[in-house]
């Protein structure tokens, strides 16, 4: 059997393509397995041509996986032809009602990406599917409970391998030397990432402790959603907060672990989430989360979590509890911090991924 990993986009360093890579290498142990790819950004993958994809697939002895994150019609198209059986990876789609104000194409995709997701437990009503988190299972309406597996994204397995990437220490220096609490949130800024409640929250606490505080954002800004990007830059503007939020943009391996160890609270307040790789990765790290009940957060944070309704004023109040109790022994940093590292530790590492992963397809595959 040759297994064809499928989607639009592989790129080395975005949250699906963190999940292809990892399940290609896994796989390979024990089968022939290649890629399949619009646009293919990662350079280390087998990549097979259309041609060739097309007579893979025409064998019934063969096996498609394919990831569902976009809508995809020419992927849609391809899987039609096939003879093997398919097993979908589901990564989730964003509602469109968060692009509603901001872009009619975000909207137009998002709308026709979760008309898709429909349309292909219609269309394969037979194939298996491997979700993320039980949020995005509850998408999956048309399938019977045996067709249905869920397991982490292998993401946060890959810490293992960057996770001990030495710290940059320009940013290490920056955070220590700063004489305030400093918040960390990693995500794009796009409108389901819950932009508008973190900039009360950081209005609300100035108000309440001061300005020694700083909001650190670590994600690109999307070229395409400017009228978004405007509107949280009004926002900062209008709550007067414009100084106390940093907008890093990308950045390395090395940066991003030096934020992850030097920040006092990782702020999580994202409306959407199929994961939410950047709450496991604070975990790994030993920073505390303080998220919204929102989507599939509160499933990937784990017990004992703090995990709260929105409202700005109580999340502010958190923060602050959170990040002076800093070095109590025993208290709510601490709490939170060991309770993130066994989250980690009993259901994230690469190890118990790949377990999960294998059990899923070993029982997708398998003759019923």
């Amino acid at each position: 059997m040759k297994v064809i990993v499928m989607h639009e986009v592989m790129a080395p360093h975005d949250g699906v393509g963190n999940d292809i890579e990892p399940m290609i290498d896994l796989l390979s142990k024990q089968y022939e397995v290649c890629a399949y790819a619009y646009d293919r950004k990662n350079p280390r993958l087998p990549y097979v041509t259309e041609k060739e994809l097309l007579s893979l697939i025409a064998d019934t002895k063969n096996l498609i996986i394919y990831h569902h994150s976009v809508y995809w019609p020419d992927g849609e198209a391809l899987l039609k032809k096939a003879k093997c059986p398919i097993i979908f990876r589901y990564h989730n789609i964003t509602p469109p009602k968060f692009f509603d104000p901001y872009s009619e194409n975000h909207y137009y995709s998002c709308m026709v990406g979760q008309k898709q997701t429909k349309q292909l437990q219609k269309e394969f009503p037979k194939a298996h599917w491997i979700c993320c988190s039980k949020y995005n299972a509850r998408d999956l309406i048309y399938l019977s409970k045996d067709q249905i597996h869920v397991v982490p994204c292998f993401a946060p397995g890959r810490l293992e391998d960057w996770g001990n990437t030495t710290p940059d220490a320009g940013v290490v220096k920056k955070l220590r030397d700063f004489d305030g609490v400093n918040i960390l949130f990693v995500g794009r800024v796009v409108p389901n990432k819950g932009y508008h409640t973190m900039l009360e929250v950081l209005y609300y606490y100035v108000k309440q402790y001061g300005p020694k505080v700083k909001l650190r954002v670590i994600g690109k800004k999307d070229e395409n959603l400017q009228e978004y990007t405007d509107f949280v830059e009004t926002r900062m503007k209008e709550l007067g907060v414009t100084e106390q939020i940093e907008f890093t943009g990308e950045v390395t391996d090395a940066t991003l672990s030096a934020y992850y160890q030097e920040s006092d609270v990782m702020l999580c307040v994202s409306e959407h989430e199929g994961f939410c790789i950047p709450v496991v990765e604070a975990q790994y790290f030993g920073l505390p989360v303080i998220a919204l009940d929102a989507s599939a957060v509160p499933e990937t944070l784990g017990k004992d979590q703090m995990i709260l309704s929105k409202d700005p004023k109580k999340i502010a109040v958190a923060i602050h509890v959170v990040a002076s109790s800093k070095h109590q022994p025993g208290g709510a940093y601490e709490t939170l911090v060991a309770q993130g590292h066994k989250n980690y530790q009993e259901r994230f590492t690469l190890e118990k991924i790949s377990e999960d992963f294998l059990a899923a397809f070993h029982d997708c595959i398998a003759p019923k």
